[in-house]
């Protein structure tokens, strides 16, 4: 008497397979290669720090003009916008190119706690980074008034 063994998968490997699958099919949807049909949109990196003098954010705008950027305090949120626009040139009409650089226009808000003082703010631009400073309020001390009771 023959036995013909027939190995199946096991729902583990199964589903492994049908991760990998999902994962090539959205590889092969978003790729980015160099077809014009697909640009990247961006945001400039945020980094923020507190301290006991204030509130310090660093903007990295990299390829960017200190003319090409608004900063503006609306409603308690500091509003940073601007555009970065493509530098490449095009030479010769049948040349390839390729880029993985970002371009396009970009509005990053970013909420700002009560009480700070926006119309001290300062920025200064250097080196394709924008440094923003907000010094803290003054935080008065409560005073203690004794009220005699007659």
């Amino acid at each position: 008497m023959a036995f013909n063994l027939i190995k199946t998968k096991s729902e583990k490997q199964e589903l492994k397979e049908f991760r990998s699958d999902f994962r090539n099919l959205l590889d092969d949807f978003f790729n980015l290669e160099p077809s014009g049909l697909v640009q990247n949109a961006w945001n400039p990196a945020v980094d923020l720090k507190e301290d006991e003098k204030g509130i310090h954010l660093s903007v990295e705008v990299p390829g960017m003009d200190e003319k090409d950027i608004n900063i503006s305090v609306e409603n308690n949120s500091l509003v940073i916008s601007g555009e970065k626009k493509e530098l490449h040139e095009e030479k010769g009409k049948n040349g390839y190119y390729y880029s993985e650089c970002s371009y396009g226009s970009f509005s990053r808000t970013i909420a700002l706690p009560e009480g700070i003082k926006s119309d001290k703010a300062k920025a200064l631009y250097k080196n394709g980074v924008v440094k923003i400073d907000f010094p803290k309020p003054e935080v008065k001390e409560a005073k203690k008034i004794k009220i005699d009771v007659k």
